[in-house]
């Protein structure tokens, strides 16, 4: 029997927002203790900190997606980041010199590094038909554009795994 082929899961990263402030009365837990050595604030802290990592982990283990489900969806990003890199590489110069001053334009350090790409690639082709510049050359941008929605789709689906990759690409 052939094993089916896994399918990537997006959407889920299986890590839930933690809320410190949850009211939780650790007054029973700590009458049991048999000696303190702490004051009731610090004893009370220590457990948060302890209920945070158990049930960020027990999240995890239940809700996220399994290895076998990332991976896809892992090689589906790589796969179009390989894309946009040969693209890129094999663009004529004078585009990639019109892309690069639309890319330091529009980057304000605090967007992420997949939106400004999104938005850079828009102008860039935007631009070239205003101009009337050749279809050779609006193709390219067009396709540039492309690869690029394609992978920020990618990564709106899945910002928690693949962000921290695109951004450091």
């Amino acid at each position: 029997m052939a094993l089916e082929r896994a399918k990537p899961r997006w959407g889920q990263d299986g890590v839930a927002v933690w809320d410190p402030q949850a009211a939780v009365d650790f007054c029973q837990v700590i009458e049991m203790l048999p000696a303190k050595r702490s004051t009731y604030p610090e004893i009370v802290s220590l457990l948060n900190g302890l209920r945070a990592h158990f049930w960020g982990w027990l999240h995890q283990d239940e809700f996220s997606p399994t290895r076998r489900e990332q991976t896809p969806a892992l090689r589906k990003v790589v796969r179009n980041l390989t894309a946009i890199q040969s693209h890129l590489d094999g663009g004529p110069v004078h585009l990639r010199a019109r892309l690069d001053i639309i890319l330091r334009a529009e980057n304000d350090l605090c967007t992420p590094a997949p939106l400004i790409m999104r938005a850079a690639a828009g102008s860039l082709r935007k631009a070239l038909q205003r101009s009337g510049a050749s279809d050779h050359s609006v193709r390219w941008a067009s396709f540039l554009e492309d690869r690029i929605n394609e992978l920020t789709a990618q990564w709106w689906l899945q910002v928690p795994i693949t962000g921290s990759i695109l951004l450091e690409y």
